[in-house]
This record gives structure tokens, C-alpha cells and sequence, in this order.
């Protein structure tokens, strides 16, 4: 079972497969508050849902299935994400030490692969936005243009480019000071 969730959203997406049973992959989204996605986050060891109270949601679903104990380990993704690896059983026996094994050598790779991920994320970004107002910048703006240009001609369609021109712009900065031309220039993008 894999939980993830983003911290400011109102769903926990679980994802369960029953390998015993040959189920498919499944995916549900429960609602969920910000303690029971921090709880997520929290969850770490052996879990008893049995004896675990209050069970949320995300819990229950599991326990609907006939799941009464396993082993959870959560993944540090970033800030505004949560993730959890979970082996479950519908025995009432502990899970092999060699299947927390598994499961922690599994979750040290994924977290691997999730931190590099939003590294790339985060190197992508700066590249192709600006940072004050999370527009594309310049060089996405080239690659966007080109990739259009291309497609136009391929379809034989009309291309057309709208520049905007903020007057007196240098005023705002040298009157009012940069703080304020910033401002002005995020009030901008997002009226864009």
C-alpha cells in the first residue's frame, strides 16, 4: 500500500494491490484533514488496526479489506508532499523481519528517486521561470515560440505574439523603489 497526499490538499490518494489474491492495482482518493495527512507522514513502525485509535480513513479503507496489522515507513518527499510505503497483513502475526527488510531498502531507493526527482524539478524551474513572477522566462518563451513556429508551418496555421510594454516602468522603480516594482510586476503576471 502506498499513501500520498499533497499538505494543502483535502484527498489522500491510497494505492493498494492484494498480491495474495492477484487484485489489481487499485487507487482511492479519501478525504482527508491536515492531521490525517500529517498523521502520513507520522506513521512509521509496526501498526496495529486494531488497537490503533482513532483509525482515519485511509486506515479503515485497509481495514475494510480484512488488513489487521503491517509495517509503515514514511518517505520524505519535500514540503508540500507526504508518502508512506506499507506492507500489510490479514493475519494477526507481525510482519518478517526479511519483508521489513525488503520494504526498507525499497523505500531508502524510492526516496533516492523522489528526492532527485524534485531536484530536477526544482533545476527545471529556475531555468525556463522567473522566480518573481513565476512566468516563463525568456529562454521558455524562445523554445515555446519555436516548437509553435514549427507546428504552424507543419499545419499551415497563423501565428500571433502579443508584447506588452509596461510605460514608465523605470519611474515606478526610481519614484517608489524596487520592493514596489516588484510588486507591481507580480500584480501584472497574475492579471496576465
Amino acid at each position: 500500500c502506498i499513501w500520498f497526499a499533497e499538505n494543502v490538499s483535502t484527498e489522500l490518494t491510497t494505492i493498494t494491490r492484494d498480491i495474495s489474491s492477484g487484485e489489481p492495482i487499485s487507487a482511492v482518493a479519501v478525504p482527508a484533514d491536515s492531521d490525517s495527512i500529517a498523521s502520513v507522514a507520522a506513521l512509521s513502525g509496526h501498526v496495529d488496526l486494531n488497537t490503533k485509535t482513532p483509525l482515519d480513513a485511509y486506515l479503515l479503507l485497509l481495514l475494510n479489506k480484512s488488513v489487521t496489522n503491517g509495517f509503515a515507513v514514511a518517505i520524505p518527499v519535500d514540503d508540500s508532499h507526504v508518502a508512506n510505503f506499507f506492507i500489510a497483513s490479514k493475519s494477526a502475526s507481525a510482519i518478517a523481519s526479511e519483508d521489513v527488510q525488503r520494504l526498507l531498502d525499497f523505500t531508502n531507493r524510492a526516496t533516492d528517486a523522489l528526492s532527485n526527482s524534485v531536484w530536477l524539478g526544482k533545476l527545471y524551474f529556475q531555468a525556463h521561470f522567473d522566480t518573481l513572477t513565476q512566468l516563463p522566462n525568456r529562454r521558455m518563451f524562445k523554445d515555446i515560440l519555436d516548437s509553435t513556429l514549427s507546428r504552424a508551418k507543419r499545419e499551415n496555421h497563423s501565428v500571433g505574439v502579443l508584447f506588452i510594454d509596461l510605460d514608465d516602468f523605470k519611474e515606478v522603480n526610481d519614484v517608489f523603489g524596487h520592493t514596489a516594482g516588484d510588486d507591481l510586476l507580480v500584480e501584472v503576471a497574475a492579471r496576465l
